[in-house]
């Protein structure tokens, strides 16, 4: 060293010094860092980073050290304790050495060791490549004050061999850029066709999904030769560049081998050969499915995982961006790939290939609202044997109810808290009878699966037959059958019902006959939608999927089965119709359902509009929230003009005037609740990991009411979603959504109507099922 230095290193400090360097190498090896993406290129570039560093460092100042290990301490704050624990000894050991004026190299060694050690496990990721600069910035105060103070042909060296290296690294960059450019309109291309496959795919266009991925497979094997050629070999040693190289040429490899597997897999997977003629499905046919959509399941969800291995805080944006939007897509379709391979496993015993299987069709009417698709009024048994659809029973709902009004108690196996909710609307208690009218009041609950649950167990009683699934079709989701059997002409009141005006006949228009035909009309479009099921051929299964996916989704179609396993294959498929449930499946996440159940006992619930505002702020690191919810509900209802049935009521309140139970789910604790400004009673009970609150109003009719609930909670900390479960109604709500974290960014920002369960998040909105 030079005259006037304190920190002089000896030979025998030399020695050590290398040790040190050595020792911080190997550990920095297990790191976890990848500069590269590869293993090799990352172990050489850890190593040496750590080493040189470290030996680097032995001939820094105290302040250069403390400043670096103070950096270190503050970056690592938001990393595991132990990180910050290494930054907090380096911070103690450099203050000794400046209070103490001590040469001490080999400790000024391992104290620029354990910073590196610090900054290479640094997880910040607020912005592209944050932990990179960050590390830089406190490695390179470091690396420049322990260089100034080396001898001059020390600094020579490492100048010479810096230029070196940075020149190697323009030319490699060089190289990858025109492998780049050469890739570029063959990568776009692949890219969109693609996408352009999955959608086809997610959309049951097997033939159409075929062709674009093996198009797609065509331009990505084109762009991964482009970017694999020998002139980029050299990017594979520079860190970021390597990276974002290793990411694409991953991607296309792998994605057009994907792609190729899965457009062959589709040309065995003809959906347009299972047909529905005279009420009888093709069940071989749907067998032979069963291997090819498993093949097909595996081959998509390994391109789903391509895509998430490829992802890194290394890569540039514009390549996060596109990898990001083909993740979600991939993953989505993955998700349908697993929906189809359980359907042709699970269907065909639904279908009655092994023994017959009995279901009910329960017609209800969202006029007269439940929280799960209205009241219901007419009913039908369906019966399949190997695949041939048969009704055998129909009534009204008042026939069931005759027949569990016997003297012998009728009691229903569900939780307590279901008798606790439900009790006082006729549910009974686990030892007390289940009320007649039950019937009415059994889908309060939004959840589907406790609806086909307790409608099975009150069939079984009335009729003495046990039924394997229960379905239950509002009227969009009759409109939508129409869509698929086409129009229904009832002869006697000289009408024809389509799917266009199926929905508003049903809601209103009927009501303005008398009763007696009014069931006649109920029933006589119910059997005719059915009988055209049973007698004629029907659309292939794409175009059904297209005309029943929406209201089905939507909670106008839904399906419970008793058998566990063809459960979860609804479930996969979406039909299922479940609230959410956060302690199985959504443990991380805000949620919120707004429930409105008829308190009239007739059909005005059709001119009920409801709009809800949901404002709320979130502490990422606490899991805190607090949140209020708006809940405007508008009465359009005329006073007069409409038969009693529809506008009428016996609760001795003016004619129009439309009494709502409103029940908000919430996984947050309830502060308080007003009405119009007003503070209500409030009932608050617990349902499927949710808490319950639910307050009445009577709305005159052409007014409207204003519910404010105010909640605070914990959920975990994390990033921020909200799982959103709405309610199939004639008038779909008119939602908001403004979410705040605690520094006051926007998380959540939505306006619009939601017609199925959706997750929403800082990435926008998604489709729970």
């Amino acid at each position: 060293m030079g005259t006037g230095r304190r920190n002089e290193i000896t030979r025998e400090d030399s020695l050590a010094v290398l040790g040190v360097a050595a020792l911080a190498g190997i550990a920095a090896v297990f790191a976890g860092c990848e500069p590269t993406g590869s293993t090799l290129p990352d172990v050489v570039l850890c190593f040496a980073t750590a080493a040189f560093v470290t030996w680097v460092g032995a001939a820094s100042p105290w302040w250069a050290l403390l400043t670096a290990a103070g950096a270190a301490s503050i970056a690592a704050s938001f990393g595991p304790l132990g990180v910050v624990g290494l930054a907090w000894a380096s911070m103690a050991a450099a203050m000794w050495i400046g209070a103490n004026k001590a040469n001490k190299p080999v400790l000024r060694a391992g104290i620029a060791g354990l910073v590196v050690q610090v900054v290479l496990r640094l997880t910040l990721d607020r912005f592209f490549f944050l932990s990179g600069l960050v590390a830089l910035a406190i490695i390179g105060l470091v690396v420049i004050t322990g260089i100034r103070r080396r001898q001059r042909v020390v600094r020579r060296r490492i100048l010479f061999a810096g230029l070196g290296v940075a020149a190697l690294a323009v030319l490699a960059g060089a190289g990858m850029a025109a492998g780049g450019a050469a890739a570029r309109t063959d990568a776009s291309s692949g890219y969109q066709l693609l996408l352009d496959g999955l959608e086809d795919l997610d959309s049951g266009d097997t033939m159409g999904a075929a062709e674009s991925l093996r198009a797609a497979a065509v331009s990505l094997t084109a762009a991964y030769n482009s970017l694999d050629a020998v002139y980029t070999q050299p990017a594979r040693l520079v860190p970021i560049i390597a990276q974002n190289r290793r990411a694409a040429t991953e991607v296309m490899g792998r994605a057009a081998q994907a792609a190729t597997a899965a457009a062959a897999t589709l040309d065995l997977v003809d959906l347009e050969q299972l047909t529905i003629v005279n009420g009888r499905i093709d069940v071989d046919g749907l067998a032979l499915l069963v291997s090819p959509l498993g093949e097909l399941e595996a081959t998509v969800r390994e391109l789903a995982d391509v895509l998430h291995d490829a992802d890194s805080p290394w890569l540039v944006q514009p390549l996060h961006e596109r990898l990001d939007r083909a993740q979600r897509r991939a993953d989505q379709v993955s998700h349908q790939a697993s929906a189809l391979s359980a359907v042709a496993q699970q269907a065909p015993a639904m279908l009655g290939a092994d023994s017959p299987r009995r279901y009910l069709l329960a017609f209800t009417n969202s006029a007269e609202a439940r929280a799960t698709a209205g009241l219901m009024g007419n009913w039908s048994e369906l019966t399949i044997s190997n695949g041939q659809l048969s009704i055998t029973n129909t009534g009204r709902t008042n026939d069931l109810e005759n027949g569990i009004s016997g003297p012998e108690p009728v009691n229903i196996d569900m939780p307590d808290e279901y008798f606790a909710r439900y009790g006082r609307y006729g549910a009974g208690e686990p030892d007390t009878t289940v009320r007649r009218k039950f019937w009415g009041n059994a889908t309060m609950t939004p959840d589907m699966p406790r609806v086909g649950s307790v409608f099975s167990q009150l069939y079984e009683v009335a009729t003495g037959r046990s039924v394997d699934g229960v379905i239950v079709l509002d009227p969009a989701g009759i409109a939508a059958l129409l869509k698929i059997t086409g129009s229904v002409t009832i002869d006697e009141l000289g009408i024809t019902l389509s799917a266009d005006n199926a929905e508003q006949f049903l809601l209103v228009d009927q009501y303005q006959t008398a009763e007696a035909d009014r069931e006649e009309i109920l029933a006589t479009v119910t059997a005719a939608a059915v009988e055209s099921v049973l007698t004629s051929e029907l659309p292939s299964p794409p175009d059904m999927i297209a005309a029943l996916s929406q209201p089905a989704l939507e909670g106008h179609v839904s399906v419970w089965a008793a058998e566990p396993a063809e459960q979860s294959m609804l479930a996969l498929v979406g039909i299922e119709g479940a609230l959410p449930v956060f302690d199985e499946v959504l443990p991380e996440t805000d949620g919120l359902a707004v429930v409105t159940n008829n308190g009239n006992a007739n059909k005005i619930d059709s001119f009920l509009q409801r709009d809800v505002r949901y404002r709320a702020t979130y502490s990422a690191e606490t899991g805190f929230v607090q949140s209020t919810l708006e809940v405007t509900l508008t009465n359009n209802a005329p006073a007069s003009g409409l038969p009693d049935y529809v506008i009428g009521n016996k609760n001795e309140i003016p004619k129009g005037s439309n009494r709502t139970l409103l029940s908000v789910y919430s996984p947050q604790t309830l502060v308080s609740v007003k009405l119009d400004g007003n503070g209500i009673p409030t009932e608050s009970e617990r349902e499927l990991g949710w808490n319950v609150y639910t307050g009445s109003a009577d709305i005159p009719p052409g007014e409207s009411v204003t519910f404010v609930f105010i909640f605070d909670g914990v959920v975990e900390a994390g990033p921020y979603s909200l799982a959103y479960r709405p309610q199939g109604l004639p008038r779909p709500d008119q939602l908001t959504i403004e979410v705040d974290d605690s520094n006051d960014d926007t998380v959540v920002s939505f306006t619009g109507t939601v017609g199925r369960r959706t997750l929403f998040d800082a990435d926008g909105m998604r489709a729970w099922r």
